[in-house]
């Protein structure tokens, strides 16, 4: 990093100096780590274990789906970003280690490439090589344009810009673009699975089976430091297996997603949900046909409160393009479930866009029927019977029905 080194102090932006580690010339430790290489620089050992897998099926396109940049705030680029832009990353910790905190020994980093995954790993076997294994992170994180994690805005990052602020070195992550997939995944399956753990996501969505030489996350901290006693690096095995399998299910999660974004699923009682949850999202990111269609294809396959909202949201889509025959098709279905809010948005279309407060004031009526006998919470049911009162209340006020009133006698 010598050039960047020197076209910081040219900006005037103080550097650290950074000092050769004491340790560097002990010998290298033999490890039973396959594909794996020592990388010695002058602050320490790091070992790198890389490996090549195959990606399932064929990409559909190398392109980020603009869904997801959208999600996170991105309207326009001046060109798209493609998979290769991005390095997906996990880390495992030591747990607290005696004045530097917590360390993250092991970093697995996946890039996705047009029919493989190149997984490297970057692990140390004595904490005090950390500023060596930061600094060969530090030359690969500067390549790229974004980062994908699991839960890494909570977990992976902070921990890993910790470590970079520890050591006084400018943070390479610090102006990536960062897309953290368990958000992403608690939008689009909701209420569709048991929790959005990776673990969950795997056996659920992705088909991926680990072997029996997995291990928990939680116990990773405790075998790390039972390496460091024993010194015995066959501890770390399972360990080396836990990493490349999150980074592996990392990758496939994201194609999953980007699959459902490309093409639609064919809609069926055990993905309705999974879909209904992903017209939410384009409502939410503003993608109003793809909603429409998306809530569309599952209007049929849900039942009870789920079909409820799905029927307020499409008549609002509806009524934001002014497709008020459909919006009402929709209210209509919905009201008739027991939709409190299509009975009143019902009234409204027949107050201010029929013009016929007579309906209109059916509807109200309907409205305060169903409050009368519906189970809820005081300040739900006040702010129910304010609303309604007051609209029937403008309904009976209302020049055009008092004209009505004229007109029957």
């Amino acid at each position: 990093m010598d050039d960047l080194q020197r076209y910081l102090q040219s900006l005037g932006i103080p550097q650290p100096k950074r000092e050769v580690n004491p340790h560097y010339t002990r010998p290298i430790q033999q490890v039973p780590f396959p594909n794996a290489t020592a990388i010695t620089n002058p602050y320490g050992f790091v070992y790198l274990i890389h490996e090549t897998l195959p990606t399932a099926g064929t990409l559909q396109s190398r392109e980020i789906p603009p869904e997801i940049l959208k999600w996170l705030g991105i309207e326009t680029l001046v060109e798209p970003f493609v998979n290769e832009d991005f390095l997906f990353v996990d880390v495992e910790t030591s747990g607290a280690y005696p004045g530097a905190g917590v360390i993250c020994f092991l970093v697995g980093i996946g890039q996705l490439l047009e029919n493989e995954i190149r997984l490297s790993q970057y692990l140390i076997l004595h904490p005090e090589d950390e500023f060596a294994q930061l600094t060969q992170l530090e030359e690969i994180f500067l390549t790229v344009k974004g980062l994908m994690t699991y839960n890494g805005k909570s977990f992976d990052l902070p921990l890993l810009q910790s470590r970079y602020q520890f050591h006084q070195i400018p943070l390479p992550t610090k102006n990536l673009l960062h897309i953290d997939l368990l958000h992403l995944s608690r939008k689009i399956w909701k209420n569709h699975l048991p929790s959005r753990t990776l673990r969950i996501m795997e056996a659920h969505l992705l088909d991926i089976e680990r072997s029996v030489d997995d291990i928990p996350g939680w116990m990773i901290p405790a075998i790390y430091r039972d390496f460091l006693v024993t010194r015995d690096a066959s501890f770390l095995l399972p360990v080396l297996y836990h990493n490349k399998m999150d980074v592996f299910s990392l990758i496939h999660l994201y194609l999953h997603i980007a699959q459902l974004f490309v093409h639609l699923p064919v809609v069926s009682p055990d993905n309705a949900e999974t879909i209904f949850q992903l017209a939410n999202f384009y409502q939410s990111i503003g993608e109003s046909t793809k909603a429409i269609n998306a809530y569309s294809a599952c209007r049929n396959c849900l039942e009870g409160p789920s079909k409820i909202h799905l029927l307020e949201n499409l008549a609002l889509l509806y009524k934001k393009q002014k497709h008020f025959e459909e919006a009402v098709k929709a209210w209509q279905e919905a009201a008739n479930l027991g939709s409190l809010n299509a009975h009143l948005e019902l009234a409204k279309y027949y107050e201010r866009i029929k013009k016929d407060p007579i309906q209109a004031k059916l509807w109200v009526e309907a409205a305060l029927t169903i409050l009368d006998t519906r189970k809820m919470d005081r300040f739900e049911r006040t702010k129910w019977q304010s609303e309604l009162q007051y609209r029937l209340e403008r309904i009976n006020k209302s020049k055009s029905f008092q004209d009505f009133g004229k007109d029957d006698l």
